[in-house]
């Protein structure tokens, strides 16, 4: 009984499975490795906090026709400005410090929401790991997102 044929057919379909796979996830993923609760609690905070600035900077940038150069121009209206605030006062990153905006000459948004994690310091592992917008709402993971 000849099998070969079918082995052969099968092997080309399993290959071509994960030839698509791998096209549509943009190549090999890497591995994942779980998180604790805490950790999943603390991105789901930044995730949060980074989409209500978004959400501040893209009102501002609609009533105004630009973003802010400094994030406390959200909560702290202009005087005699026609405009309210953006948000109701700053926001805080989980270890209690204010978290950076850096505006950036090119890409979509022009700007970088950051937080360099609990040793406030750029750089770092775990529980120190700067985290961006650009990174956790996007998936983006160039130097300028890490």
């Amino acid at each position: 009984m000849k099998t070969g044929g079918v082995v052969c057919v099968s092997f080309l379909m399993g290959l071509s499975a994960t030839l698509v796979g791998c096209a549509a996830t943009g190549g090999a993923t890497k591995p994942q490795v779980a998180l604790s609760k805490e950790e999943l609690v603390l991105l789901d905070r930044l995730r949060a906090d980074f989409t209500l600035i978004e959400n501040a900077l893209e009102a501002f940038r609609m009533e105004r026709g630009r973003y802010p150069q400094r994030l406390d121009e959200l909560w702290t209206p202009e005087a005699g400005a026609e405009t309210g605030r953006y948000l109701e006062e700053e926001i805080l990153d989980p270890w209690g410090r204010a978290y950076l905006y850096e505006r950036r000459e090119s890409g979509s948004p022009p700007y970088v929401i950051r937080t360099l994690g609990a040793d406030g310091v750029r750089g770092g592992v775990g529980e120190n790991a700067d985290h961006t917008d650009l990174r956790l709402l996007r998936g983006e993971t160039s130097s300028e997102g890490d």
